[in-house]
């Protein structure tokens, strides 16, 4: 089993550090092989991969769902501006900004998968989210949640 315990661009908070720590262990005391991905992969990754999803994520030119929010009269939830940077807030895709992403996000996902087959992995464990329980609205960007998005594997979140 491969494992990210953390990001140092994306720290986790102390609790959901220990949580990972107490399951490679238990893991470890099982029988199961470990492997740290840190070092194994590129150390921004990410931030790569949270950079490229957003700016797929926003590959609305007409920013359809804030039209329709807009139209609602609802507010935008607050949340919302804290989930992207200004770069990509003011991000307007172009069709080469289409072929640049999909570029980089097979990029993203050979370099893991080549990981994953050097190490003969079955599976990788990693943190959902930075921390266990965010205040209503205020979780900001998912970095650890988009990679497994991004590489559009199979997931498992317990509690």
């Amino acid at each position: 089993l491969g494992y990210i315990i953390e990001d140092k661009n994306f720290p986790l908070h102390p609790a959901m550090q220990r949580i990972m720590k107490t399951v490679i262990s238990i893991l470890e005391a099982a029988g199961h092989t470990l492997i740290a991905l840190e070092p194994l992969l590129p150390e921004n990754i990410l931030t790569q991969t949270i950079n490229t999803a957003m700016r797929f994520f926003t590959m609305d030119p007409k920013a359809t769902p804030f039209t329709y929010i807009a139209r609602s009269g609802e507010p935008i939830i607050p949340s919302i501006p804290t989930t992207m940077s200004a770069d990509i807030a003011t991000f307007k895709p172009t069709l080469d900004d289409v072929f640049d992403l999909n570029v980089q996000m097979q990029d993203i996902r050979k370099t893991v998968r080549q990981v994953w087959v050097k190490e003969k992995l079955d599976a990788f464990i990693m943190p959902v989210f930075q921390g266990s329980a965010p205040t209503h609205d205020t979780f900001g960007g998912p970095p650890y949640t988009v990679l497994a998005n991004l590489l559009d594997v199979s997931v498992v979140v317990t509690k």
